[in-house]
């Protein structure tokens, strides 16, 4: 072999390096991309995975299982550094420490979060938790630097207020020298100038004049417009001179946490089943809010026992605690009825969706039923009858008790008021199993429509009856009738028969999501249909609240009326009542065709002689589907 020139050597070996340094290069910097994409990838999965562990927390917290609340807390706090809410983990595992009676593990958290988040929209809520372990504790120094923390930390005027309360009674345990320094250690905060008088006071106390004349020169030369100058002034006159901060109002506009939701169910006792139901469907509203990215609700559910006392107590217990700017829930009537006399008198909006007396929304103007009243469905009913399907010739036939009397009554006045005509009105006893004799009696008037508010029980013994007597005429009834059990048992005997559907104050697609998100395995019908009723009365709730971004609860019940009566005057309108109605079809619930009965009767108004008649409304109902 000829051996190579050295200069030559020397030139090759320099481009082999460059060779090597290039592939070396494109080499690193592959994976380099790779793992990037793979980081970013789990940074989105882990903020997943975050994000279902503090929803859980929340859960857990509000339902006061503590232990469990902590467990999911640490978790957070020690494998998902720099996640979003951080500090609300922080100051919920603090809460659930000192509930779980462990006040040392609390006053640590807390001491942490004022290290971690001295900025954070939680700081006054962790400073009030810390000044009242530190006062229990009566380690007066700390209390008092928690509740000047606290004041600055404030935004309403009350909170302001009652930190500096709550700093008046722990200066009493502190000497001059103690004040002093505690005055040094926040010279920035808007409690300085009553900080100076505290000192002040306790100077005279301590008969230190020449030292409280000397800070009174020293406040008077660096603003001699301070407020507390004066109370210092007179106090070195007569040492006897007290004021203290003003009391607190009972409740200042605003003083509110505009995300948080209250729930208020039966979650133990014989009701625990629906309860539950009705709190998993709020649940998913509030799943469903957030990932639509309109605010971050938050969730605390309270147990009502079912028990109208324990529901006032409860609904007490959030106007105290939480300060949620709305509640959902009661689920049953006279519960709803205790809560929403105690969350009248806090200002507090209650919505109710699934309370039957329909009395409830005349309880104050902060208490909103969102399911349908067989008043409403009354009229519905009634415009149906007479604007829609065109029939004159109406009967009614109801039980001898309250509710049955009062739809009767407010069906018959739309009917007349419509230009109908009332030929019967038939009552019975709710204790009959024969219905012979009214029945025939409302025959005997050749009804074209009769009109039957009772509920499905009762429909059970009526419905064979009824359709033996009726002579062809359509039958009307209330929205408990939309169930599909029923419909099995009573559909084919009542072929035809309308009714409105429990749902028909929501858009169509709020039920259509909650189908797709709920799994009623293992539970009673009854129990879905609760849910279903909560959690539309929820989006209801978290649409209003999310679309206009509501922070008072003056607003929110503002917006609640306009919606739901707008709502339920839509419904009654002929020309957006069709999603309002169903009827029973060859046993199944189907859609009412409203929109044949419209096409009818625009093409009878808008020619009168055509050659095609309008169609016939028997003909429709005899369509099949």
């Amino acid at each position: 072999m000829i051996p190579m020139p050295r200069k030559t050597a020397a030139v090759v070996l320099f481009l082999l390096l460059i060779f090597a340094a290039v592939l070396l290069t494109g080499c690193a910097s592959g994976p380099r991309s790779s793992s990037q994409g793979g980081q970013v990838a789990n940074n989105v999965q882990n903020e997943a995975l975050a994000d279902r562990l503090y929803a859980r927390l929340q859960e857990e917290h509000g339902m006061e299982r503590d232990r469990a609340s902590l467990r999911l807390a640490y978790e957070l706090l020690d494998h998902y550094q720099g996640y979003a809410h951080m500090d609300h983990v922080s100051l919920i595992a603090a809460r659930s420490a000192r509930r779980a009676g462990s006040p040392d593990e609390s006053l640590r958290l807390s001491g942490e979060f004022m290290a971690a988040w001295p900025d954070s929209p939680h700081l006054w809520d962790m400073m009030d938790l810390r000044a009242e372990l530190l006062e229990a504790d009566r380690d007066w120094p700390r209390a008092a630097d928690a509740l000047v923390r606290m004041h600055d930390a404030a935004t309403l005027e009350r909170d302001r207020e009652k930190a500096a309360r709550r700093l008046a009674g722990a200066a009493e345990h502190l000497d001059a020298d103690a004040l002093r320094a505690l005055r040094a250690a926040h010279p920035g905060s808007g409690m300085s100038s009553y900080l100076g008088y505290l000192w002040i006071q306790r100077l005279v106390a301590e008969e230190r004049g020449r030292e409280a004349h000397d800070v009174v020169v020293a406040m008077r030369s660096g603003d001699p417009d301070d407020p507390w100058l004066g109370h210092a002034e007179l106090l070195l006159d007569d040492p006897s001179y007290e004021v203290l901060p003003a009391h607190p109002t009972d409740e200042l506009p605003g003083d509110v946490d505009a995300l948080h939701v209250g729930v208020l169910v039966p979650l133990t006792g014989r009701y625990t089943v629906l309860g539950n139901a009705f709190f998993d469907g709020v649940q998913l509203a509030r799943d469903q809010a957030n990932r639509e990215g309109w605010r971050h609700y938050i969730l605390t559910v309270r147990d009502s026992e079912g028990d109208p006392v324990a529901a006032a107590m409860a609904m007490r217990a959030f106007a105290a605690e939480q300060r949620p700017i709305a509640v959902i829930g009661g689920l049953l009537s006279a519960p709803t009825v205790a809560a929403a006399l105690t969350a009248e008198s806090f200002g507090i909006p209650l919505i109710s969706p699934t309370a039957t007396n329909e009395r409830i929304q005349d309880l104050g103007r902060n208490t909103f039923q969102t399911n349908v009243t067989s008043l409403f469905e009354a009229r519905l009913l009634a415009r149906l009858a007479v604007d829609v399907m065109l029939k004159k010739r109406v009967a009614i036939v109801h039980p001898d008790e309250p509710s049955g009397m009062r739809s009767a009554e407010v069906f018959a006045e739309e009917i007349l008021a419509l230009g109908g005509e009332l030929v019967a009105i038939e009552s019975f006893n709710t204790g009959l199993t024969d219905f012979r004799d009214p029945l025939q009696r409302v025959a005997d008037s050749r009804p074209e429509v009769i009109f039957v508010p009772v509920g499905a029980d009762m429909l059970r013994l009526l419905g064979p009856q009824l359709d033996f007597y009726r002579t062809g005429a359509l039958i009307l009834g209330p929205s408990t009738w939309n169930n599909p059990g029923l419909a099995e048992e009573v559909g084919t005997i009542l072929e035809r028969a309308v009714f409105p559907s429990d749902t028909a104050l929501y858009p169509p697609e709020w039920s259509a999501a909650f189908d797709r998100a709920w799994s009623p395995e293992g539970l009673p019908a009854e129990a879905s249909a609760i849910a279903r009723q909560a959690y539309l009365a929820a989006m209801l709730t978290f649409h209003t609240l999310g679309d206009e971004g509501m922070n008072l609860r003056t607003d929110l019940s503002r917006a609640l009326n306009d919606r739901l009566e707008l709502r339920r005057e839509a419904g009654i309108n002929t020309e957006t009542m069709g999603p309002a109605l169903r009827m029973f079809s060859e046993g199944r619930i189907v859609p009412f065709p409203i929109d044949l009965f419209r096409e009818g009767m625009a093409r009878a108004a808008a020619d009168t002689s055509s050659v095609s008649p309008p169609l016939d409304p028997e003909a429709v109902l005899d369509t099949p589907r």
